[in-house]
């Protein structure tokens, strides 16, 4: 059976919603949108009930509904069958309303703190530190993996509108992602930066660099094996390096405040430094630990102050 590929995407949003801690549920199908009645006056269409007919009598349990609104694909002719999406979600929140004691009029206010929106924003909030996940989904009685990086924006209101008597706040969730069946993104690589000396150092936030790029380089060097009468040439490895060019920016952890004492000359000249790289899902992957610490110098740093933009940090390590 062929499957698609928008509804394992609305599957993965529609899980990570109903991963709140609010008790909240989320539903729907993504084949369906919010429709004008025809005749309704201009009313949404949807359910909010859901009725378990296996208990001994019918309950019913609220439920926030989630459709697929729009989704914009573009393909790559790759391997790890990479796909950039654009895709775009509402769900529909109940506006309670209340009743004065005194004058009898009815206030119907948006509250931040109900449990559905709260769920929303949690849900977000978890996708967007989580950064890059791995989802499990069944394929012609195979499980497949497909790993996901996404990028979050803030749920935007779309309109206000009635249906049964209620009021309802219509949100929508956007999302810019890409999707992998195979490989690796760049940031599920950590970078941790210290002092040689540091006993303290570790995978812990004060060290942790704020990645944005992340160059590596292993050289050999080599000579010639051959002498004057042979007609071939062959060589033999001396040495090798390792070097790398780091961008991060610089948010003043203890990593970054050892690089900018290093660029305002406050740090001696030959002042040793740790790094420690390491990729969790690879380690997973390969069923070995591949993390690796290099003790380094610090032999370049620059940067560039420009109004209104982050401070970023470029250096170069080079193996002591």
């Amino acid at each position: 059976m062929f499957n698609s590929k928008n509804k394992r995407l609305y599957d993965l949003i529609l899980g990570k919603l109903n991963a709140n801690t609010q008790d909240v549920v989320f539903s729907g199908n993504y084949m369906f949108k919010f429709n004008k009645q025809v005749g309704g006056g201009g009313n949404f269409n949807f359910e909010i009930v859901s009725r378990d007919a296996n208990a001994l009598e019918f309950t019913t349990t609220d439920i926030v509904p989630l459709v697929d609104i729009q989704s914009i694909q573009i393909p790559f002719v790759e391997d790890n069958q990479r796909d950039d999406w654009e895709r775009e979600f509402y769900v529909a929140i109940e506006i309670p309303s209340t009743r004065n004691a005194v004058t009898n009029e009815i206030k119907i206010e948006f509250d931040e703190a109900n449990p559905k929106y709260q769920a929303v924003l949690e849900t977000l909030e978890n996708m967007s530190n989580e950064l890059t996940f791995i989802q499990t989904v069944e394929e012609n009685e195979v499980d497949v993996d497909y790993k996901y990086t996404f990028k979050v924006k803030e749920p935007t209101k779309v309109d206000v509108f009635v249906y049964g008597a209620k009021y309802y706040q219509l949100l929508a969730l956007t999302f810019n992602l890409t999707s992998l069946s195979e490989g690796f993104f760049g940031n599920e690589t950590a970078l941790y930066f210290g002092l040689a000396s540091d006993g303290s150092f570790g995978e812990t936030a004060p060290y942790l660099l704020d990645n944005v790029e992340f160059n590596e380089i292993v050289a050999k060097t080599v000579r010639a094996t051959s002498n004057i009468d042979n007609t071939e040439e062959g060589y033999t490895i001396d040495k090798r390096l390792w070097e790398s060019t780091i961008t991060v920016n610089f948010n003043g952890n203890v990593a970054d405040m050892l690089l900018y004492k290093e660029k305002a000359l406050f740090s001696t000249i030959k002042l040793e430094y740790q790094i420690k790289i390491t990729n969790k899902n690879l380690n997973t992957h390969a069923g070995e630990n591949l993390d690796y610490t290099i003790n380094v110098l610090v032999t370049n740093v620059n940067i560039t102050y420009r109004n209104n933009v982050v401070d970023q940090l470029t250096f170069k390590l080079q193996r002591v």
